[in-house]
Parts: structure tokens; C-alpha cells; sequence
């Protein structure tokens, strides 16, 4: 890699830490809340989260008649879970 190139790739970096530091404006976003918009809006925030659900929920029945009763089932079905929790978090907070 090249000094250009390592410049160029620091300064990505830099760009990246900046957008990733909280801020109030952050922490205010963080924990207020985001009502889900309706199908008359162009982002149908609530068909998203409907669509993330559903979703989580097929893969779930998937992984709960395969998987043996035990920490490991129980683990997969808690992360599905967050899995959801994010998505739908990210889809609230920025969609």
C-alpha cells in the first residue's frame, strides 16, 4: 500500500469513528420513540417492520424443528430475537 493509499484509508477511517461518537442528538434518537408510518407514506416504516417480523419468525419455526431442546436452541432462538430488535431499531430510527 502506498502513502496515497494509506491517507486515503485513514481518512475513511476517521470519517467512520466521527459517525459512529454519540452525541445528545444521538442518545435523544436512542431513546425516544419512533412511531411506525402507515401506507400512506412513502416509507411504510410499518409494512418494514411487519416484513422484518414475519421474516424472523419463518426462520425461527426453521431453526426450532431442527434444533435439539438445550442452551444451543435457546441461544439461536434469544439472538433471532436481537436479530429482530436491531432491524426493526434501525429501520425506526432511520427509515
Amino acid at each position: 500500500m502506498n502513502k496515497t493509499q494509506e491517507d486515503a484509508l485513514l481518512q475513511r477511517m476517521n470519517e467512520g469513528l466521527r459517525k459512529v461518537q454519540m452525541d445528545i442528538k444521538d442518545l435523544e434518537n436512542r431513546f425516544k420513540f419512533h412511531p411506525a408510518t402507515g401506507s400512506e407514506t412513502p416509507t411504510n416504516t410499518a409494512k418494514q417492520h411487519e416484513d422484518i417480523r414475519n421474516k424472523c419468525l419463518d426462520m425461527a419455526m426453521f431453526l426450532f424443528g431442527r434444533i435439539p431442546e438445550g442452551r444451543e436452541k435457546s441461544l439461536a432462538i434469544t439472538h433471532l430475537e436481537e436479530v429482530m430488535m436491531w432491524a426493526n431499531a434501525g429501520i425506526a430510527r432511520h427509515g
